[in-house]
This record gives structure tokens, C-alpha cells and sequence, in this order.
């Protein structure tokens, strides 16, 4: 006996709507699967190569350190061929160039060397001194016989050339076999060494080196 007002197929019906939701969404899904799959078997035929890149902007002039770099993975292309792929090969290194963030690490950027900063010049120094202990990258002063001195005590002050100087090379040591260009030593006996430093302070140089020694002195 039926109530009034019920309807006896509203229960089919619903089960019907309810199992074409379900079909519906089970397809989405394979669809979803299958455009999934699809795009993982592209990826995997792609060439990729590790490179180099900057985690953070690295200025001209600045060392490169462990946190500055990681090695990313990219599709490979003639772009990449230069790009190097060892963060070791760059860790240390000075950066020619300003880099930006997230950028690849292309060989050429970095040097062993240091890099004379803009608004900076070049200088092959004769120093009195020993160079031995100097290596490039450091900061040092250059240093000469003062004017007047002590007449009390007969003693010869310092006077400060250049008191900011970069290290850019220094001569092979005693047991080195190369010959380069600071490999000779200046004609009275003094080692040459080359240094960045501002132009007034590179003028201050050039006068006092033809007339007294040149010490250079580390920071």
C-alpha cells in the first residue's frame, strides 16, 4: 500500500543520478591521469642538463660562496653549452660581471683572479718589501719614507701612499719554474707586483717610487 504523496521510483532515480555522478567524475579523473602520463613521457624524451645558477644578485667584484650558487636542472639547448655545471668550479671565484638572481652561471664570469672595481686603476708596484707573503685578493697599504723624519731620535717615519690596495698578482715565488709577467724583478732588485687602487692614489705611487722605497704593509 502506497502513502499518499510518495513516489515509488524517487528511490531508483536517485541511485540512477547519484551512479552518473560517479561515472562522470571517475572519467575526469582518467582524463586527468591520462594528460598526467602524457605530459610525464614528454618530459622524460626532453635532454636536461645541470647548471650553475645564482641564488641570489652577485655584484662585480664579489666572491662567490657556497650559499651564492646551486645547481638546477634545465632543458638542455645551444644556450646551455657554456653554462657551467659544477658548483665547485665557481665557488671562490670573483665575479666579472654583475649576475643577476636566478640567472645561469656562463663561463667567462668568474675569474680566480680579483677584479679592479670601476673607478679604480691597475699599477705594477717595485716593492722593497718581500712579496712572498702577499697573494692575490689581498688588501694591503703602501707605505714610503715620510718627509722630515725625527731630528730628536734621527728616525724615519711611514708615510701612507695608498691605503686601500687590492692584490691583483704577485710574482712567481723563488721555487716557481713559469716566467710571466712579474717573473722579473725591477733593475735596483725589487719584485713587481700589480695592485688595484684609486688614480690620486696611483699618481702618489708613480712619484715616490722612482725616489724612495715602497713598503707594502698588511691589513
Amino acid at each position: 500500500m502506497t502513502t499518499a504523496g510518495s513516489q515509488p521510483g524517487s528511490g531508483a532515480s536517485r541511485r540512477r543520478r547519484a551512479g552518473e555522478t560517479l561515472r562522470r567524475l571517475a572519467i575526469a579523473l582518467c582524463c586527468g591521469f591520462a594528460v598526467w602520463f602524457a605530459l610525464q613521457c614528454v618530459m622524460s624524451t626532453v635532454a636536461t642538463r645541470a647548471v650553475v645558477v645564482t641564488v641570489r644578485g652577485i655584484t662585480r667584484g664579489d666572491v662567490i660562496g657556497d650559499g651564492d650558487v646551486a645547481v638546477r636542472l634545465v632543458p638542455d639547448s645551444d644556450a646551455m653549452g657554456h653554462a657551467i655545471g659544477d658548483v665547485r668550479r665557481v665557488v671562490g671565484d670573483v665575479a666579472r660581471v654583475d649576475i643577476e638572481a636566478g640567472a645561469p652561471v656562463i663561463r667567462g664570469m668568474t675569474s680566480s683572479e680579483p677584479v679592479s672595481s670601476d673607478g679604480r686603476t691597475t699599477l705594477e708596484v717595485a716593492l722593497a718589501s718581500a712579496p712572498d707573503s702577499l697573494t692575490p685578493g689581498d688588501t694591503i697599504r703602501l707605505v714610503t719614507t715620510g718627509e722630515g723624519g725625527d731630528a730628536t731620535t734621527s728616525k724615519t717615519r711611514a708615510r701612507t701612499l695608498a691605503d686601500d690596495v687590492l692584490v691583483m698578482k704577485t710574482p712567481p715565488r723563488d721555487d716557481d719554474d713559469g716566467a710571466g709577467l712579474l717573473s722579473a724583478d725591477a733593475a735596483d732588485g725589487r719584485r713587481t707586483v700589480m695592485v688595484s687602487l684609486t688614480p690620486d692614489e696611483a699618481l702618489a705611487v708613480l712619484g715616490a717610487q722612482e725616489a724612495s722605497p715602497i713598503l707594502a704593509v698588511e691589513r
